[in-house]
């Protein structure tokens, strides 16, 4: 049985999917009534949010007066005059004599361990 166009919202639909089965134990039921429901659970939700809200904004406790700031808040800034820092050294050449590449560090001049 092959349809072509079939509209899933109909309730042919819901009889093709429980033919020959048992309609009596509840998921017929929901699937029959699943527009209804859906519109109820929508309706509670925005109910209660909107419950929620006003509850919110009625509820505010009371919180006096706005206090206004002062006119004048500017606050006065002194600049100074601020001398560059000195110049940097540039950095001694490596050499293998500076770099310490060629120390015997302990060892003899003849490269045994013993020194």
């Amino acid at each position: 049985m092959l349809i072509s166009k079939f509209d899933l919202y109909k309730s042919d639909w819901l009889e093709l999917v429980f033919e020959d089965r048992n309609k009596a134990y509840g998921a017929y039921d929901l699937r029959q009534h699943y527009s209804r429901n859906m519109v109820r659970a929508m309706g509670i939700t925005f109910l209660g949010i909107g419950l929620l809200f006003g509850a919110g904004v009625v509820l505010r406790p009371n919180q006096g007066p706005i206090v206004q700031a002062p006119k004048d808040t500017r606050i006065p800034v002194i600049i100074s005059r601020v001398d560059p820092p000195p110049p940097i050294k540039p950095p001694k050449p490596i050499t293998a004599e500076t770099c310490g590449r060629y120390k015997n560090y302990g060892r003899s001049p003849n490269g045994s361990g013993a020194g």
